[in-house]
């Protein structure tokens, strides 16, 4: 299996999209110091994307339930931290698949 190659940043490449991944690389680090390398079997690791993808889901379907803006604020975070954890899962997910040459 041909590994692939890291991508290059094209100079009009956005800052915030930078931001973004610059946040989900932090929480891929936290992940590994809790939990270490995981190589689980692909069933295993769409459950667990599931799991992260249906909290940001509750936090999406919690902050139209209500007309208080400072809780639609305080969902709309909660949602956007489960958001980076479940990229961040997926890039752990496809990061098993390339070590184990699964995919």
């Amino acid at each position: 299996m041909t590994m692939p190659t890291t991508p290059t940043v094209t100079p009009g490449f956005p800052q915030t999209t930078r931001a973004v991944l610059e946040e989900i690389l932090n929480e891929r680090q936290a992940q590994l110091r809790k939990w270490g390398q995981q190589n689980h079997e692909p069933s295993r690791w769409l459950a667990i994307l599931a799991e992260e993808f249906g909290e940001a889901a509750k936090a999406v379907v919690e902050a139209g339930a209500t007309g208080n803006r400072i809780e639609l604020e305080n969902w709309l975070q909660e949602m956007r931290a489960e958001l980076i954890q479940t990229a961040a899962v997926a890039t752990a997910f496809v990061e098993s698949l390339d070590r184990n040459e699964l995919a």
